[in-house]
């Protein structure tokens, strides 16, 4: 898991249209790189508090605002500083609610199980039985002993 916040931005070149998306770093080190390609200033709308997992809860805000989205390939989005402002409250609730590693995984499985099969897959050293690459999730864990009887 990766700590790190979401963070929703304006712009007066961007029209009514919102960046919304993650960061692993601070919201002004994620501004600093953008302000190289934009003249004037970035509004910052609202960012979430630090969360366990920021990738799982980019890709929440993702599938909540993809109706709303302006290109496949684009963070923008069509959408009320509000909305933006209650996402980001739900997410700070949720992310308080499941504060460890092992309630985030066990909510994410049972709620999302999806994200979990469209986790990137990366190659690791070879097995000894086979010369065949092993196949590993990146990131998650999810620990399930706990639920045996």
């Amino acid at each position: 898991m990766k700590k790190g916040i979401l963070y929703g931005l304006s712009h007066y070149s961007w029209f009514q249209f919102k960046k919304c998306g993650r960061t692993t770093r601070t919201i002004k080190e994620r501004i600093s790189n953008m302000k190289t390609s934009l003249l004037g200033d970035i509004v910052i709308i609202y960012t979430t508090n630090e969360l366990l997992d920021c990738y799982f809860y980019e890709y929440l805000m993702k599938q909540i605002l993809k109706n709303y989205r302006i290109k496949p390939n684009k963070e923008m989005f069509d959408v009320y500083d509000d909305d933006i402002i209650n996402i980001f409250d739900f997410f700070n609730e949720l992310n308080s609610k499941f504060n460890t590693d092992d309630k985030l995984n066990w909510y994410i499985e049972n709620q999302y199980p999806e994200y979990l099969k469209k986790r990137k897959y990366i190659k690791s050293e070879s097995s000894s039985l086979s010369n065949k690459p092993i196949r590993k999730r990146k990131g998650l864990f999810i620990d399930t002993s706990y639920w045996i009887n």
